[in-house]
């Protein structure tokens, strides 16, 4: 008989079972994948030819009154060749805080040939317009004959394109575009510029959909674009690079009880996209507290006194490589600030009006500590309070001087005394207390501001107690509806908001169709008007409100001067 060797084998084997060698080679394949983040992204409106939406937190492709078109780029590794890449795809999902989707929307995607700048979502009443790319142009310019496109809202290679139909409805998502083609035809324009993406006839026929920017917030996983990729053979990686450099430094004691975690890392491939999960607990019960994050800090929260700490960063790439750093320990202080008095402070203001720096005095008693002449100094961990003098009276009590300064972060403030070798920390035990010093006026209204007859009062914002919101001065949309005195019971209403430029949140409800479109009295306890250069008040709400309908509405941007009204909650 005659002995086959391995080829005669492997042939005879591949005649009898083909669906099984090709199912072999496509697993392979398919293990090699890579996902690249969208770095830049864009929309523009041609009936506002000026405006650039690199900013807002969705992108609109539409063919309805004006025709709009959207521009993307990913970050493309220049490793990535053409004859490695198997398949390609953009990964995006529908914006339904937006109200989604406005029916089956066609679409064309072409590889740009010029670069263009995002911006930060300008509109045409701004007077301010940024410098990000328009209808007319890929660079802002006063003058719209400079820097213009040759095809208005984008420069693009018309041979080259894959086209499809979006579906209908405002949940869907993840929804999968094959750019394969164009991948494999034009990889160099779309590594160096990007992608467009528009409506095949633009003859304002109708149809719109929204999806979610590299700027949307709300969702946990985010919503953000990306690009997926798969490769023949395994994509060229060195995992990430060993997190060092960590703070509080291993081994330490008397660490403050609100110490926040630091530590350094990254990635040998700079493309690469480097996040960390971070486990953190006492001895032998370490456990993962923060996972993916993107940051090199953590915040473990107020700690125990006279307790060691272990903690240890793990690092991962795009590619799934992981590097996980050495198990670090910390001992926190032994010793701490039982009572502080005054409790709280504020700028001193000559009738009410002029601001005259004025010496505080406060005094520390510590608990367990030993406090030492004169070595003991104090520390508010803010540039806006001086400290004028400290001296312990005796071991267990300090007195210490301040000015409070108009520039002081408004809020609690954590006092640090170190004495010789010893710190002792009160968390959130000084509050600086400021009020509203400039003349802006806010309109509550009960009802509708299209019925005469509601009940309104123009609010001074003078006076109000200020917040801080997103590290800038605010007030809480909440204190303006209570100092209007127009409902006892403001929790039993929700509220909209008319901006300066006519726009609503009741539009969201015509748009998108959510139950009431308007946020509660609890959210108006998380929102905030706060100051800008630029744009005077904006308003802008904590993170934990409701997902994505309010935080980050662009169209109730501007409400310096703007109404809020006070809206039944029987109008679902």
């Amino acid at each position: 008989m005659k002995q086959l060797n391995f080829h005669d084998r492997w042939r005879n084997f591949t005649t009898i079972f083909p669906l099984a060698v090709l199912l072999i080679f496509s697993l392979s394949f398919s293990l090699w994948a890579a996902s690249y983040h969208c770095i830049q992204d864009t929309y523009f409106d041609r009936l506002y030819p000026d405006d650039n939406f690199g900013g807002c937190d969705r992108l609109l492709i539409a063919n309805n009154d004006e025709p709009t078109r959207v521009l993307m780029k990913f970050k493309i590794p220049g490793w990535v060749e053409i004859s490695s890449i198997k398949s390609a795809r953009i990964i995006i999902y529908s914006a339904p805080w937006t109200g989604g989707g406005g029916g089956e929307t066609e679409f064309e995607i072409y590889p740009l040939t010029q670069s263009w700048i995002e911006g930060s979502c300008a509109r045409y009443n701004d007077p301010h317009p940024d410098d990000g790319a328009t209808w007319n142009q890929y660079e802002y310019d006063s003058d719209y004959m400079q820097n213009q496109w040759n095809n208005p809202g984008g420069d693009y290679d018309s041979s080259c394109l894959v086209s499809g139909t979006f579906p209908v409805g405002n949940e869907w998502g993840p929804f999968s575009i094959d750019v394969t083609p164009i991948m494999k035809n034009s990889l160099d324009n779309l590594r160096d510029y990007g992608f467009l993406i528009k409506h095949p006839s633009e003859d304002m026929s109708g149809g719109w959909q929204n999806f979610a920017s590299r700027d949307s917030t709300g969702y946990d996983p985010p919503r953000h674009p990306c690009l997926e990729i798969d490769f023949f053979e395994p994509p060229p990686n060195e995992a990430p690079y060993l997190p060092g450099n960590p703070f509080p430094v291993p081994g330490d004691t008397g660490v403050a009880i609100n110490t926040t975690l630091s530590w350094s890392g990254g990635d040998p491939d700079p493309e690469d996209i480097v996040t960390f999960d971070v486990y953190f607990g006492v001895p032998g019960e370490l456990s993962l507290v923060s996972a993916g994050q993107t940051g090199k800090t953590y915040n473990p929260g107020t700690l125990l006194f006279a307790t060691t700490y272990e903690w240890q960063i793990v690092a991962r790439d795009n590619y799934g490589n992981e590097t996980a750093g050495p198990v670090w320990n910390f001992t926190t202080t032994k010793t701490g600030i039982s009572s502080i008095s005054p409790e709280s402070g504020s700028p001193f203001y000559f009738k009410d009006k002029l601001y005259i720096p004025r010496p505080v005095f406060v005094q520390i008693t510590g608990e367990g500590t030993n406090f030492q002449f004169p070595e003991s100094k104090v520390g508010f961990g803010d540039e806006g309070i001086r400290v004028l003098l400290s001296r312990p009276v005796s071991v267990d009590e300090l007195w210490t001087a301040i000015i409070i300064t108009k520039s002081v972060r408004a809020g609690l403030h954590d006092v640090t005394v170190t004495s010789g070798s010893e710190v002792a920390v009160g968390v959130d035990i000084f509050e600086v207390k400021k009020f509203w010093r400039e003349e802006e006026e806010i309109t509550v209204v009960k009802g509708s501001v299209l019925d005469i007859d509601s009940p309104r009062v123009a609010v001074p914002l003078w006076g109000l107690p200020i917040h801080t919101f997103e590290e800038k001065e605010a007030l809480r949309l909440s204190d303006i509806v209570d100092k209007s005195g127009l409902t006892e019971n403001p929790e039993e209403y929700f509220y909209n908001l008319i901006a300066t430029d006519g726009y609503s949140l009741e539009r969201g409800i015509i748009i998108g169709g959510w139950e009431t479109g308007l946020p509660s009295w609890n959210d108006m306890e998380k929102g905030y008007l706060y100051k800008s250069e630029s744009y005077g008040l904006l308003t802008g709400w904590e993170e934990d409100t409701t997902g994505g309908q309010i935080g980050h509405c662009y169209n109730v941007k501007w409400m310096d001067g703007g109404i809020i009204e006070i809206r039944e909650k029987d109008m679902k």
